[in-house]
């Protein structure tokens, strides 16, 4: 039997390039870099925990900033606090098994 319609293709989460983080322009190969090939969710994982690390030193200056750099360690904070919940919940429904996800 034959079906009328197609099934959806299926997506395949993107994959990393090589790219350098944070090049000096001296003349030389960056010395860091993200590694091509590195699936998306593994990625994201690493991205949550970055994030982690910056929002738990942000608190901590938070603790001993004068005036007016408090608010702008809290405006970072909210910034990093934002970014990690959109990265947990791509990976949220990534876990679910939402359909063009790879598990």
């Amino acid at each position: 039997m034959k079906k009328i319609v197609p099934d959806p293709p299926r997506k395949v989460l993107a994959k990393t390039i090589k790219t350098p983080i944070d090049n000096c322009n001296a003349g030389h190969l960056p010395l860091l870099a993200v590694q091509p090939g590195i699936h998306a969710e593994d990625a994201l994982i690493h991205t949550v925990l970055y994030l982690q690390n910056g929002i738990d030193s942000l608190n901590k200056v938070i603790e001993q900033a004068p005036g007016p750099f408090k608010g702008l360690a809290l405006n970072s904070l909210h910034s990093m606090e934002m970014a990690k919940g959109v990265v947990e919940a791509v990976l949220g429904g990534m876990k679910r098994g939402d359909p063009g996800t790879r598990m």
